[in-house]
């Protein structure tokens, strides 16, 4: 099974890494199978969610325009979550 990103696919992901500077966005996988749209909060110390997941690069964009912040504190740094 082909495991590549299709280009249309890639598109939208440097798009959307370009327009959302503080997130990683990127394709999960279920095997080989693409299975979604995932971001990556870059901030640790941000009050937003540290990773945010969509089904499509549409509904992905929209938590990235309004992100749910996160229920926990930020970690410190040096601090290892239990």
């Amino acid at each position: 099974m082909d495991s590549t990103i299709p280009q249309r696919d890639q598109n939208e992901l440097d798009r959307l890494n370009r327009e959302y500077p503080g997130w990683r966005v990127w394709r999960n996988r279920n095997g080989d199978v693409l299975s979604g749209w995932v971001a990556t909060n870059l901030n640790p110390h941000s009050t937003f969610d540290p990773t945010l997941h969509g089904d499509t690069a549409e509904q992905l964009e929209r938590l990235l325009k309004c992100p749910p912040h996160r229920i926990g504190r930020p970690l410190r740094e040096g601090e290892v979550a239990l």
